[in-house]
C-alpha cells in the first residue's frame, strides 16, 4: 500500500476516535464505532488502464 493511502486511513481514525470521545449520545457513539472497525471501500474505477509493456511484463515476472 501507498504511504499517502496509510496516512489517509490514520488520519480518518483519528478523527473518528475525537468524535467519539465528544459524542454523547448512544446511537450517534455506535454509529462512530461502526465507521472506525468497517473495511476501507476502494474506487477502482478511475484508474487508467495501462497498456502491458515488456517493461510491465518484467516488473511481474520478478514479484
Amino acid at each position: 500500500m501507498d504511504r499517502k493511502t496509510i496516512r489517509k486511513y490514520i488520519q480518518k481514525y483519528e478523527e473518528k476516535r475525537k468524535e467519539l470521545a465528544q459524542s454523547t449520545g448512544l446511537e450517534k457513539t455506535e454509529e462512530l464505532i461502526q465507521e472506525i472497525v468497517e473495511t476501507p471501500k476502494y474506487t477502482v474505477g478511475n484508474r487508467p488502464k495501462r497498456k502491458i509493456t515488456e517493461d510491465i511484463k518484467s516488473l511481474i515476472q520478478e514479484h
